[in-house]
C-alpha cells in the first residue's frame, strides 16, 4: 500500500450467541437477534470447547456471518 491509500475495514460484529449443541465437527449457536443457527468449526472454537454449557450465552465475533473465535467467560455458575 502507498501512504495515501485507504483500506475499508472488515464488518465485524460481536453478538451474543446461545450455545445449542455439538454436531459432528461443528458446534451450533443461536443469535439473540434472529432464529437462524450459526455453526462454528474446530478452528473457530479452539480449546474453548471445554467451557461450553448448554443454553449459556457467549460472545462470538462474526465477520460477514462467519464465526471468528469464541470468547468464553472467566467464570460460569453451575447448579449441581
Amino acid at each position: 500500500f502507498k501512504s495515501g491509500d485507504s483500506v475499508v475495514g472488515a464488518a465485524v460484529m460481536e453478538p451474543e450467541l446461545a450455545y445449542l449443541y455439538p454436531g459432528g465437527v461443528f458446534w451450533h449457536f443461536l443469535p439473540n437477534y434472529t432464529f437462524e443457527q450459526i455453526s462454528a468449526d474446530e478452528k473457530a472454537m479452539g480449546d474453548n470447547v471445554k467451557g461450553l454449557v448448554d443454553n449459556y450465552v457467549f460472545k462470538f465475533p462474526l465477520c460477514i456471518g462467519n464465526p471468528l473465535s469464541l470468547t468464553t467467560p472467566n467464570f460460569v455458575e453451575l447448579e449441581i
